[in-house]
């Protein structure tokens, strides 16, 4: 029996030609001109983006978030809202601003009939203006703020989290978490005592059903750990040990899968009875591993990814706590308040 592909006609290639003065592209950006300047500032509305098709829903008002959730098909809100990201990437902050800025220069230029060459020339002379204005000492607009001083570092703070309406921080909530944050931002701070200052050393862990006056600012980390149970007050009862005149607790982190999946194991062949179920060598051989590393004095195993059950059982019985599914960034954070041996 033969069978032949379905072909189709070839069809020849054609040249779309668009520009500025186009009604879809004005509209398109009055669009996007309408959703920033409704969502920007302590006033702004959160914004709900969806497929129209349906799928993931995303609540935002910030600019970064908001041009990764919507899809955009015209040429120039395309170019816009690219540069407007690459803005985003160098400096972090400013997108909603820039964006706007940028809108309001386009669709001004375009209703305003002008010579392109013309507004190009008055744009960068305006730009040249600005600059000097914002860097001489007459500008009203910028303020000096005092790290040192802390109630300037709490009117900081709060004027970032009051811009972010989704937070609903108000009153106490918001005196808490000013406080908590500057009291972070302290704690990071390099002292003689730290020979090691991570650029990264920051973690911040949501709990569900939990009021915003429960957070707290701890040294060190706090790793979720489901198998411990919720009324649990005493020790854990971990295994110490002796090194260099100080105890401590010897942890082993581990970046690789040991559910047993033989997937994860790529290019590694192996030579098993017939008899043999490939996982269940592998599990054999993750066991020896455990119990090289009870024998070692490990307390504690932290795993990037998922541990066997069996393995689970093998290791508490060693008297060797096991947490896995910490995933990459976490086990980031591990390294950082571990010291290697």
């Amino acid at each position: 029996m033969e069978t032949k592909s379905r072909q189709e006609k070839k069809q020849d290639s054609t040249l779309s030609r668009h520009t500025l003065e186009d009604k879809s592209t004005i509209n398109t950006l009055e669009i996007l001109k309408q959703v920033l300047t409704s969502s920007r500032g302590p006033n702004g509305n959160i914004k709900m983006v969806q497929n129209v098709a349906g799928g993931h829903l995303t609540l935002s008002s910030r600019s970064g978030r908001l041009f990764e959730a919507m899809s955009f098909s015209g040429p120039v809100t395309k170019l816009v809202v690219t540069a407007i990201q690459g803005h985003l990437q160098h400096f972090q902050d400013g997108g909603n601003f820039a964006a706007l800025l940028s809108l309001n220069l386009i669709i001004q230029s375009i209703k305003s009939g002008l010579n392109r060459k013309l507004i190009i020339e008055m744009v960068e002379e305006f730009l040249a203006m600005s600059l000097n204005y914002f860097n001489s000492g007459k500008c009203h607009v910028k303020c000096k703020v005092k790290i040192s001083d802390l109630n300037h570092m709490s009117l900081v703070i709060k004027s970032m989290l009051t811009s972010k309406p989704s937070c609903c921080l108000y009153g106490d909530d918001l005196e808490l978490i000013s406080r908590l944050v500057i009291e972070t931002f302290l704690n990071c701070l390099p002292s003689d005592n730290i020979s090691n200052i991570y650029s990264d050393c920051l973690h911040i862990l949501c709990f569900d059903s939990q009021p915003v006056s429960a957070s707290a600012s701890h040294k060190g980390l706090l790793i979720e750990f489901p198998e411990l149970p919720s009324n649990h007050s005493h020790e854990i009862g971990l295994k110490k040990v002796e090194f260099n005149g100080k105890f401590g607790i010897k942890c082993i982190i581990v970046t690789v899968s040991m559910s047993g999946d033989t997937e994860a194991l790529l290019d590694v062949h192996c030579e098993v009875d017939i008899a043999s179920r490939v996982e269940n060598v592998v599990i054999f051989r993750l066991k020896d591993f455990c119990r090289i590393i009870a024998q070692d004095g490990i307390g504690i195993l932290f795993c990037q990814k998922v541990v066997h059950p069996e393995l689970k059982q093998y290791c508490r019985d060693e008297g060797v706590k096991v947490v896995d599914r910490l995933g990459l960034q976490l086990v980031n954070k591990v390294l950082d308040v571990t010291e290697p041996m």
